[in-house]
């Protein structure tokens, strides 16, 4: 199993600035945009794009789900579905799903859907703007 996440302690932060945090990354992958990247109170993070189940906005702030929970981010959505095009569809104006991890569409409430993805109990509200984007998807087996 790949370790997904990296965290350096509070205390080592003053070792790394921005550039040398860069240069780590590269070192320790050479494929550029593999993994997604925020700074904490406590420690650095770094997350393996391929663990990311969903991507979420929530009023500024952008969260990474995966299978250990979640993680803030710093990009916005707009960039990371640019960026990860083929990893990731958008199902809501705040939401991106991983592709690797959509299952199906299940209905909530009575006028809403939301996607049932692998490993997450409650996945993303599809808009309606984005549900036949989403079925055809599922359609052509994703």
């Amino acid at each position: 199993m790949h370790n997904v996440i990296f965290s350096a302690p509070r205390k080592c932060r003053n070792w790394f600035n921005k550039s040398s945090i860069t240069a780590l990354a590269e070192l320790e992958s050479p494929a550029q945009g593999c993994q997604l990247s925020s700074i904490g109170l406590q420690s650095i993070s770094v997350l393996a794009v391929f663990a990311v189940q969903y991507l979420h906005a929530d009023h500024k702030y952008f969260c990474a789900g995966h299978a250990g929970g979640e993680l803030l981010i710093d990009d916005s959505l707009r960039e990371l579905e640019q960026e990860f095009a083929s990893q990731f569809l958008r199902i809501h104006r705040n939401a991106l799903v991983a592709l690797q991890y959509l299952q199906r569409i299940e209905r909530h409430d009575v006028t809403g859907y939301r996607v049932k993805l692998k490993g997450v109990a409650q996945g993303p509200q599809i808009s309606r703007r984005y549900l036949p984007v989403v079925r055809a998807r599922l359609a052509k087996g994703i």
